[in-house]
């Protein structure tokens, strides 16, 4: 990049370089924020105890029956009864 001399000297220079380095740190970052969520997203989907619920949660946003998860572990219990607070964003709950 040329340096562009102003009354400042090269602050218009170093100001494009900011912007052009923020521009691609920020890519970068969603990226990554990106490639994590569709890692937890899908390391979620997997887990035995979380799994079940979030595939219903995305299905459906009427709470399951308390008979439904009854046999169910008891962390599956304690999310269940956190239902109405549930949020599933980019696929992760």
């Amino acid at each position: 990049m040329p340096v562009v001399q102003d009354e400042d000297g090269i602050e218009e220079d170093i100001g494009r370089l900011r912007t052009a380095t923020s521009s691609s740190f920020t890519k970068f970052v969603c990226q990554e924020q990106f490639l994590a969520a569709v890692s937890m997203a899908s390391l979620q989907l997997q887990d035995r105890d979380i799994g079940p619920l979030l595939k219903v949660r995305i299905r459906q946003t009427k709470q399951l029956r308390r008979q439904e998860v009854l046999s169910k572990p008891e962390v599956v219990k304690i999310i269940w009864g956190q239902w109405h607070c549930l949020v599933v964003k980019d696929g992760v709950l």
